[in-house]
């Protein structure tokens, strides 16, 4: 099983754009923040300077690259880390973006043209799962990133290509490929010249605990023991538990608990199975179990939540 399709799977993630900069001059925009979103920005002309509030040094985006913002911080793009900084909401009037959907802003100097897609990613429910939460704060897609894969680059064209020609249909094509985008990302993060910190990356990669995380991901309905998984991670007990609590930041249990229940939130939102064959298919033997840890975990009976979402 591939457990990054696996818990991209879980969750519903929707892409949508705010607006094309075409910005020239001087000029600074302060983008609020905003938790629940995954914001994006791609240089499709020009370059400018985008810096993630709260880190020390802004970073350089050139034509062709893009950042990701995973964790909804606010951030300034600007023409130059010296440049001057308006708030985004003081550019935006009933006329801008136009109609094509393009933030028009003119400074002062004599800095060239630069046009950036600018959108974000939003996960319908709430994506607690250590991949997600420990993406750095910002994702940067540089050339050399984008070069070393062909997909990648292609993806990037497209969307440009897109958002020059102003063809009906645009907006949810480039929506579609923000996602996309998005899933790449998360992806470079896991190849051999990749630095992660991510918890959940640096496990599937492990040769001892990334057995034990497909098995939990493949037989979600066994009665899965921390002796049964160290067996599957050839190794004792107490290294097992110890070892997966050091590099995903919780235990075997939590985290069999918790992939059960947002696979069963999955169930309940896209399946027609009743919520006893859904409790019995991520590993619930009692119905009652079931819906008691389910409603401490997200806050409604199980049967609420799918009236709610279908």
């Amino acid at each position: 099983m591939d457990l990054l399709s696996d818990v991209f799977s879980r969750f519903r993630l929707r892409g949508d754009v705010y607006f094309t900069t075409d910005f020239s001059g001087r000029w600074g925009v302060h983008v609020p923040a905003d938790r629940r979103s995954i914001r994006f920005h791609l240089v499709i002309q020009g370059q400018c300077w985008v810096a993630v509030d709260g880190q020390s040094e802004p970073t350089l985006l050139r034509e062709g690259e893009y950042a990701l913002i995973p964790h909804g911080a606010g951030q300034r793009l600007s023409s130059s880390p010296q440049a001057r900084t308006v708030a985004l909401e003081s550019l935006i009037t009933a006329d801008n973006p136009n109609r094509e959907g393009v933030l028009l802003h003119n400074g002062r100097g004599s800095e060239g043209r630069c046009r950036v897609v600018c959108g974000f990613c939003r996960f319908d429910d709430e994506a607690n799962h250590p991949l997600f939460i420990g993406l750095p704060a910002m994702i940067h897609l540089n050339v050399d990133a984008v070069g070393k894969s062909p997909w990648l680059g292609e993806a990037i064209r497209v969307t440009t290509m897109e958002a020059n020609l102003g063809d009906p249909g645009k907006l949810a094509i480039i929506s579609r490929l923000i996602e996309i985008l998005f899933m790449q990302g998360v992806r470079t993060q896991t190849g051999p010249e990749a630095d992660t910190g991510n918890p959940f990356l640096r496990a599937i990669q492990d040769r001892q605990l990334g057995p034990a995380l497909q098995a939990i991901h493949e037989r979600l309905d066994h009665d899965w023991t921390i002796s049964a998984l160290a067996g599957v991670a050839q190794m004792s007990r107490t290294q097992f538990a110890r070892r997966f609590k050091d590099v995903l930041q919780q235990t075997p249990i939590h985290y069999l608990i918790n992939w059960r229940l947002q696979s069963a939130r999955q169930l309940l939102r896209e399946s027609d199975l009743n919520v006893a064959e859904i409790a019995f298919r991520v590993g619930y033997q009692s119905l009652p179990s079931f819906s008691r840890r389910f409603k401490e975990r997200f806050g409604v009976a199980p049967a609420t939540y799918r009236r709610h979402v279908t």
